[in-house]
Parts: C-alpha cells; structure tokens; sequence
C-alpha cells in the first residue's frame, strides 16, 4: 500500500503544467497593468500554469520566442500563448490584449478547458 501511494506521489509531480508565454513590452500599459495583475492575484489559475515572461526589448527573448512561436511578434501586446508545457512547446491557443483580470482568466481558462476536454476524449 505504500508503494501505491508513492507512485500516486510521484506520478503527480511528473505531470507537466501548461506554459503560459506572455509577450510584453516595458513601456505597453496594458502590459504593466496585466504584470500589476498577475503579481497582486491570489488567483488558483497561477499555479494551474507555468509562465515564461518575453520582453520584446530583449535580444534573448525575442530569438527563442520567434524560434518556438514565430507568429507571437506579429500581434500586438500583450500577447498570451499557452504551450502544453515548457518541454512540449505545441501551441494550445493564444489571445492578445488585456482589459481585466477577470477577462484574462476567461480567456485562459476557455483555453485549458478545451485542452482538457480534448485529453478526455482520447
């Protein structure tokens, strides 16, 4: 029973959270309102993803995103993608903009949502 238990554990640790990658520039407002979101959220939606912050103002982070999502610079920002993790980068959905906090978690619960309910039915 105990080894059960341990493989329960382990196997809950092993399962890889989304990644969510947020394309901001330093001097966007709607950026600095979402980061001032996101830093003051007790939100559960935190810890349901992982997040990789891309400033467009850096060399290092405007070459991976361009590498792994290339369409992400051509939006506006804030631009939200969701990954299925940080080592699995197929793209779930995105959506740019932010205007509330509770709209951003709409849009990004819609998107895990369908995600889910598509690893439910295989």
């Amino acid at each position: 029973m105990k080894k059960l238990w341990m493989m329960l554990l382990m196997c809950g640790w092993l399962v890889a959270k989304p990644l969510l990658v947020v394309v901001i520039h330093p001097a966007c407002a709607h950026c600095q309102a979402w980061e001032h979101a996101w830093d003051g959220s007790q939100s559960e939606l935190k810890a349901m993803v992982d997040m990789r912050l891309v400033n467009v103002t850096k060399f290092d982070d405007v070459t991976w995103v361009s590498e792994h999502f290339p369409d992400a610079l051509s939006a506006g920002t804030p631009h939200f993608l969701v990954a299925k993790s940080a080592t699995d980068l197929v793209k779930m959905g995105q959506f740019v903009g932010f205007s509330s906090w509770s709209r951003f978690e709409k849009q990004l619960l819609a998107i895990l949502d369908k995600d889910q309910q598509a690893s439910d039915s295989n």
